[in-house]
């Protein structure tokens, strides 16, 4: 909950005091592993975080028992590569992930890794609105369709900051209002304070 939300210093307090455990019994939990990569990621420890989910994608074999699958940790992956710059690995890892979430019917990681690729597109070509967009839509489209609150916030949030490159300007207010409204609501308050941010630019 605490990584859904955000709040990053709990979820890697937490995360890391399960990865001691698993360390000292010598067990193989990639959810949690994955999980505390991600959380370092979005934490700006690019470096550890991008290690610790090259470590799980290179030694993960199976779906995981705690019902995070390969898909997402491959997303979460291309997360990171994305944030360091390293567009062709962000975009191998995101297509694998939409591939591999098609092929096994995992709908919601799917809808994941269409909204990496949407970022992965308008942060590589700045022209590619449309191409972008599309993808968006596409991960907005299954997000809605099996109510998956968090991600139609993101996947508003993602749009508002894509429009305001261009001019259609009204637009982005209108996704970015709805994304401050919904993270709000959820209690997300690191995405929402960045959306609120970014809603105040426009005024």
């Amino acid at each position: 909950m605490s990584l859904a939300q955000g709040d990053l210093a709990r979820a890697i307090d937490a995360l890391e005091r399960a990865q001691a455990v698993i360390r000292k019994w010598n067990l193989q939990p990639w959810a949690v592993l994955a999980r505390l990569g991600y959380a370092y990621v979005l934490s700006a420890r690019l470096d550890e975080g991008r290690h610790l989910l090259e470590e799980v994608i290179q030694n993960a074999t199976t779906m995981s028992s705690m019902g995070v699958g390969r898909a997402m940790q491959l997303a979460w992956l291309g997360e990171a590569y994305l944030l360091e710059g390293r567009f062709d690995d962000a975009l191998d890892r995101a297509q694998q992930a939409v591939s591999l979430a098609q092929r096994h019917q995992e709908r919601g990681h799917k809808a994941w890794g269409l909204r990496l690729l949407g970022a992965i597109v308008s942060r590589r070509d700045p022209s590619a609105v449309e191409t972008a967009e599309g993808y968006y839509q596409a991960a907005l489209a299954l997000a809605s369709e099996l109510g998956m609150r968090p991600l139609l916030a993101h996947c508003h949030f993602d749009l508002g900051k894509l429009f305001r490159k261009t001019d259609r300007q009204e637009q982005a207010r209108q996704y970015l209002t709805s994304a401050t409204t919904a993270y709000r609501e959820m209690n997300m308050r690191f995405w929402g304070d960045q959306a609120e941010a970014d809603t105040r630019e426009l005024a």
